[in-house]
């Protein structure tokens, strides 16, 4: 098995412009990935938002990835309330 490195926010910003994420405020990406974790917020909805050569659809940014997240856990509220 293959062990991961852990990759430094701007090489995580990096690779999510490799695979054509839009990114509009590399500050509010960094804040966001620092706060809930890469793939926390990237694997969670990546079949959503990326084609069959893993880049990403043309204008998917991570503001569209958590409001998919917001979507998901408001749905989870109404099925499962506290």
């Amino acid at each position: 098995m293959t062990e991961k490195t852990f990759k430094s926010m701007a090489e995580q910003i990096e690779l999510l412009k490799s695979k054509s994420l839009t990114i509009i405020d590399e500050a509010d990406v960094a804040s966001k990935l620092s706060d809930f974790g890469y793939y926390e917020i990237i694997n969670g909805y990546r079949d959503t938002f990326r084609n069959t050569d893993k880049t990403y659809k043309m204008g998917t940014t991570l503001k569209r990835y958590k409001e998919a997240a917001n979507l998901a856990q408001q749905g989870t509220r109404v099925i499962s309330p506290s």
